[in-house]
């Protein structure tokens, strides 16, 4: 036996206690089940469920009642409904662990992991140093936190410090392209390497974009991020600073895992956030009308019953009962429903508790439940209570109906109807008076604010504000404060632990302003915690990238490409130009090339014919900006036909009606010259589509191939000449609100009803918008002559408008419940634009009055030129459309000089979309000609057709031709994309449709990339599989008919949130579907033998680099829209339908991450799980709008739930490919890592 002897050992050497040894390992050994990531996994999972429940059962509650009994408890009571479609009866609940559970089971597991497996490495020096930054990162961190506290307004930035700030971001940015530049220039020798070429080439396009933009800004000095935008970049540099420091500690202690540990920080931070908002924050609002001051704030969704006590000249006594109490739930004699207290002066018996009810004026005869007080004149009624999150932020409006007792005796003092809109009742008892009232709970506050000016701005011809602003008198006799301060959307006043917002308003009062109020201490956590995340996992997967390009280097300078892949090829091109490996690809782009610019082409016309392209590129103000009439045609004609062209009857004149039997189509803006003109044609152009059968019978029609038929078919039959329709139609309304009331579904034909009456109502609001009655000189005449006879001159007037029947079609379009089209522009430019209908009075007024400030030449050559449409006149067509053309220019130029002056005051000018800009409306129009996205997908379909026949043979000829084409079409996909940015004057982002659009487009720009890393062919297979559904998705999106270009709302209307957290947020959408296209190929290609081992590989790490870049920029953006919800209405996470389904994308990737890292899958298993994640995409992009709740509400399409399952279906069905063994491996028995 081997003996040592302890005195022998070098000095310094360590003897280990074998028991402290054998505690740690016990230790160790209790808690390595809480540090397993298959705990992880599992604990994300049931997160998902959880989040899912929660989010599927506002379909029945409230929000506020979900988060609370699903979210913000231990143990959370889901339904079985929840995970059913459809609106069913509770089936029954189970106990599941809740939103707090697992968030402590996940902090236990996150702290377990850190302990065991994450060491640190520094030693020395470099640990002393480590530990230091780290603890002044943490006291930094601390400090900005702390700094959103101050008892100071912190909602503005000083003029001079935002100047100076933005000064010193245009230096950085400056800074930051040389650097840029330099870092290419020097790496420019080794571009050529497959990785570093694609990255390099990558760079070069992210520095020529910030080349530009640098030199637009220091070109353009008065171009500046507006106030709000840049407080907002200000706390996110000082979050950013802090985690900056954060990571240079974690770097020194833990090297190379530093990213991962900074981001569990700021995941761990966040989740701290939360619970602290849970517990703490409260949510009020502060209702008030001009010239009144209040220094109190009210809870909206808890009310109390006050019972206050008169006494002239002292101090009021003030006795508050609870909602709670009234409801029984906190009524020992909950069966008696009596409250009886010895601070009451009398006992409450409840006869009626309504949870939401309303009020209204009771009607003559009719019984109603108050005996006493201010209620006897009102009915109270229950109604259902609000499910999800109103859109307009609604709450449920309690009302309660109790008699009171004499407390000895128990005499009635009456019964009374309480309600929180009432006014306190008066009670006797004695000389003693009380007043009793059902309010919501107040809070007091240290200050008071005054509405001095609440002032509401809607868009161009609507009701749609685009902004509401309150400015206020701040007064704080403590600190001696007192300040105006304005208050509006996306820019909250910070006060005394209070973030102020501007909430809502009354549309029927002018003068009145909602302010929420929300006390949250901890409102600057998430700021910090994102940039500590965005910082962490930036600086992770940045260094997983630069292993990833050395690696691939290496690979391509050690093994040539055709060794290890069967189909790899050059794609840039190396071979010579002889080879028709190279001049055939390029025979095929220029093929195409060709066929683009003969489909860009304009239109021509002679001179003798008539311009009506230029008449569509007149503007007219509809949907809340000017747009082109050609947009407004195209639009129309859409949504009643679902085409832009109108397709008229067959022909067999030409050649094609001749062999194909095709019908001739004419531009979207001739049939709207058709329809405004008057012109007989009109009733025969076949452009309403209905395609229901049983529609088409009761019409006495008959069907037709494309089922459309003309106005003269539909309205003039001999049968009933349209009164059969209206009848249909109304008997259609009828049974949608009995099954409204009822809650049942409606029938499809009913559906179809009342589609097709939709149709009819725009197209004759269509009309009525453009149409007037011809007033002449010889009607004028006439009413001249009428003078005698007529009392006054205004009698006289309005004799004549119900005469020609504009007073009736003013009437009629103001009635309806969308704003029409107003194609007059006002005379002056801060005037408005006007219906044909109204100028047409204006008109008249002035002509028989002679009132100059009536005067809009306008409606004069706007009407000759109608009339020379209607007489066939092309030369006195062209002569009109061109002096309204020179008056149009003329109106531009001045409005142009008045926004340019009020560009300098504090008024709210016109948005960028709504003013008359003659190049955007040319432009607007030759776009809507060009169509590129249409034909975008028609090039994409060939490449993909291009990259299959790779599969089957000549691969690098035909994978160079598929790739070329795509990056050709690419390109055209990127300036469609800036167009539309120029036309809307908007990021890239803003509505379903410009989603779509912008998923193809980044889904493209990763499958090119990968292409170019690994040209395998595989990224041209998935260019293909992306873009064709994606702009596909967006052509039916535009079916409705409804502008892709409409105007923000006022709480999206901020260019910072736009071109941050939606932007990156639809990057998450994107590259999720990325990774999951690479898993449909995956496993299609599996199941037909078509890769080896090496191509199996590759693809698999395509699919990681994939969800990589989709957890980045998912989690990112799902937490910037976090800070726009915190920003606008006080709230960073409220659990709303769309934000769930944001997190649940989040959540799936950090599961497939978290598996494939623990091993729990491997090839086929990562591939299974990416396809699952199209289906999680899918969920939140289009199916959470499904359940018709929540503030992010809307794009709902008709067949949606059905669209979705089939979808959903189909993507499980591939997922079972994943049990199939490769065809090439020999059967063997696989272990649980499928």
């Amino acid at each position: 036996m081997a003996t040592t002897d302890i005195s022998s050992l070098p000095n310094g050497s360590v003897v280990k206690d074998r028991s402290e040894e054998s505690t740690w390992a016990a230790v160790r050994t209790a808690l390595l089940p809480l540090s397993s990531l298959k705990l992880t996994v599992a604990l994300f999972a049931a997160s998902l469920v959880l989040i899912l429940a929660g989010t599927t059962a506002q379909r029945h509650y409230d929000i506020w009642h979900v988060v609370k009994y699903y979210f913000r408890t231990w143990i959370a009571y889901p339904d079985l409904r929840d995970f059913l479609p459809g609106d069913l009866d509770p089936i029954f609940s189970f106990p599941y662990p809740g939103g707090w559970m697992i968030g402590a089971l996940l902090t236990v597991n996150l702290l377990a992991a850190h302990g065991l497996r994450f060491k640190v490495q520094a030693k020395g020096n470099r640990l002393l140093g480590g530990l230091v930054l780290t603890l002044v990162g943490c006291l930094v961190t601390f400090a900005v936190i702390r700094n959103g506290l101050d008892d100071t307004i912190r909602s503005e930035l000083s003029a001079e410090f935002c100047h100076k700030l933005w000064a010193a971001l245009k230096a950085a940015l400056g800074g930051g392209t040389l650097v840029a530049i330099y870092l290419l220039t020097i790496n420019y020798p080794s571009k050529d390497r497959s990785a570093s070429s694609a990255m390099w080439w990558l760079g070069a396009a992210a520095t020529a974009i910030l080349t530009l933009g640098t030199i637009w800004l220091f070109m353009n000095p008065d171009a500046q991020l507006n106030p709000s935008g840049l407080r907002i970049l200000w706390q996110l540099i000082q979050a950013t600073a802090a985690s900056l420091i954060l990571w240079a500690g974690c770097w020194l202690l833990f090297a190379k895992r530093a990213g991962v540990v900074l981001l569990h920080a700021g995941v761990g931070l966040m989740m701290f956030s939360e619970l602290h908002t849970g517990l703490t924050a409260v949510e009020t609002h502060i209702r008030m009308v001009e010239g009144e001051t209040v220094s109190y704030a009210e809870d909206l969704r808890t009310f109390e019953l006050a019972v206050v006590e008169n006494k002239p000249g002292k101090q009021n006594r003030e006795i508050v009962a609870p909602e709670a109490l009234l409801r029984g739930d906190e009524r020992a004699d909950a069966k008696e429903k009596t409250i009886q207290d010895d601070a009451l002066p009398f006992d409450v018996k409840v006869l009626n508790y309504y949870s939401n009810s309303t009020l209204r004026l009771a009607q003559p005869g009719e019984q109603v439940a108050a005996t006493a007080g201010n209620g006897q004149a009102y009915k109270l009624s229950e109604v259902n209570a609000s499910t999800g999150v109103d859109t307009n932020q609604a709450f449920d409006i309690p009302g309660v109906v109790v008699e009171l007792l004499e407390k000895n005796s128990g005499n009635s003092l009456g019964k009374y109807t309480l309600y929180p809109s009432l006014r306190p009742s008066l009670v006797s008892l004695g000389e003693q008076e009380y007043s009793i009232s059902f309010r919501p709970k107040p809070y007091d506050k240290p200050y008071s604010l005054k509405l001095l000016d609440f002032e509401r701005e809607t868009y161009v011809g609507t009701e749609k504000p685009k902004s509401f602003k309150s400015k206020v008198l701040l007064s704080d006799t403590e600190l001696g404060v007192e300040r105006e301060v304005s208050i509006w959307m996306n820019n909250p006043l910070r006060y005394r632990g209070d973030t102020i917002y501007q909430s809502s308003f009354d549309p029927n009062n002018e003068a009145y302003t909602d302010l929420q109020a929300v006390s949250n201490s901890g409102w600057m956590i998430p700021y910090v915690a994102c940039m500590i995340v965005a910082t962490g996992m930036l600086v992770h997967f940045g260094g997983a990238v630069l292993r990833f390009i050395r690696r691939r280097d290496k690979e391509q300078r050690a093994v040539p490409t055709n060794e290890i892949l069967d189909g790899s090829y050059e794609t840039g091109g190396s071979e010579s130009w002889s080879s028709p490996r190279m001049w055939g690809p390029a025979l095929i782009v220029a093929f195409f090339a060709f066929y683009i610019v003969g489909k860009a082409r304009p239109v021509k016309t002679t001179p003798l014919q008539m311009q009506i392209h230029e008449f569509g590129q007149l503007p007219v103000a509809y949907g809340g900006r000017v747009q082109p009439i050609d947009t407004l045609a195209r639009n129309t004609l859409r949504a009643i036909s679902l085409s832009e062209e109108l397709k008229l009857a067959e022909t067999k004149e030409s050649f094609s009606g001749r062999l194909f039997g095709t019908k001739k189509k004419e531009p979207a803006i001739k049939w709207l010259l058709d329809a405004i003109s008057r012109n007989e044609q009109f009733k025969d152009h076949r452009c309403l589509r209905i395609e229901s059968l049983d529609i088409i019978s009761a019409l006495g029609l008959e069907p037709r191939k494309g089922f459309r038929y003309s106005i003269s078919e539909v309205f003039e039959k001999e049968a009933g000449e349209g009164k059969e329709l209206d009848r249909l139609v109304r008997e259609a309304q009828e049974a949608a609100r009995e099954a409204q009331e009822e809650g049942k579904p409606l029938e499809p034909t009913q559906k179809k009803l009342m589609e097709l009456g939709s149709k009819v109502e725009r197209l004759m609001v269509l009309i009525d918008s453009f149409s007037a009655p011809i007033i002449d000189e010889k009607v004028l005449q006439q009413a001249r002559e009428l003078m005698p006879q007529i009392k006054s001159p205004v009698e006289l007037v309005e004799r004549t408008l119900q005469i020609y029947g504009v007073t009736e079609r003013i009437a009629r379009l103001s009635g309806k419940s969308t704003s029409p089209p107003r194609p007059i522009p006002p005379a002056k430019p801060d005037g408005q634009w006007e219906l044909i209908c109204v100028a047409a009075r204006d008109y008249c007024i002035n002509q028989l009055l002679k009132l100059p400030e009536k005067e809009n030449p306008a409606f004069e050559q706007f009407q000759e030129i109608l009339a020379a449409y209607s007489e066939d006149d092309a030369p006195g067509f062209n002569a009109a459309l061109k002096d309204y053309q020179e008056l149009i220019a003329a109106r531009a130029t001045a409005e142009a000089e008045f926004e340019a002056e009020r560009a300098n005051s504090d008024e709210v000018g016109r948005k960028p979309a709504e003013r008359l800009s003659l190049a955007r409306l040319k432009f607007e129009s030759y776009f809507n000609h060009l169509s590129p996205f249409y034909y975008c997908n028609v090039l994409y379909v060939a490449a993909f057709v291009l990259a299959g026949l790779a599969l089957l043979g000549w691969s690098e000829g035909f994978n160079r031709s598929a790739n070329w084409l795509l990056w050709f079409t690419f390109g055209l996909h990127t300036i469609a994309l800036l167009c539309r940015i120029y036309i809307s004057g908007r990021p890239p982002v803003t509505n379903l449709y410009s989603s779509a659009v912008f998923i193809g487009w980044a889904g493209i720009l990763f499958a090119l990339i990968f292409e170019k890393l690994y040209r395998m062919g595989i990224g041209n297979l998935l260019a293909g599989i992306i873009a064709f559904p994606s702009l596909l998705i967006a052509y039916y999106l535009a079916e409705d008919g409804n502008d892709t270009f409409e105007v923000m709302q006022a709480v999206l209307d901020t260019q910072f949130w736009l071109a941050t957290h939606v932007v990156t947020i639809t990057l998450g959408y994107s590259t999720t579907f990325v990774a999951g296209a690479f898993g449909l190929i995956f496993l299609v290609g599996n199941l037909f033998g078509r890769f080896n081992a090496a191509e199996r590989k590759q693809i698999t790490r395509m699919t990681y680099g994939a969800i990589c870049f989709s957890i980045l920029f998912s989690f990112v953006g799902t937490v910037l829209g976090g800070l726009w919800a915190d920003d606008s209405w006080g709230r960073f996470w409220g659990w709303d339908p769309k934000e769930n389904g944001a997190m649940m994308i989040v959540i799936w990737n950090a599961i497939v991450l978290h598996a494939r890292w623990g091993k729990m899958i491997g090839e086929r298993g990562l591939a299974a799980l990416t396809v699952f994640g199209n289906i999680v995409v899918a969920w939140s992009w289009f199916g959470v709008n499904l359940l018709s709740v929540g503030l992010h509400s809307y794009g709902f399409t008709e067949n949606g739930s059905l669209y979705f399952s089939l979808f959903a279906l189909s993507q499980l069905m591939l997922m079972q490919l994943a049990w199939l063994p490769p065809r090439e491996d020999p059967p063997v028995v696989e272990s649980a890592a499928v």
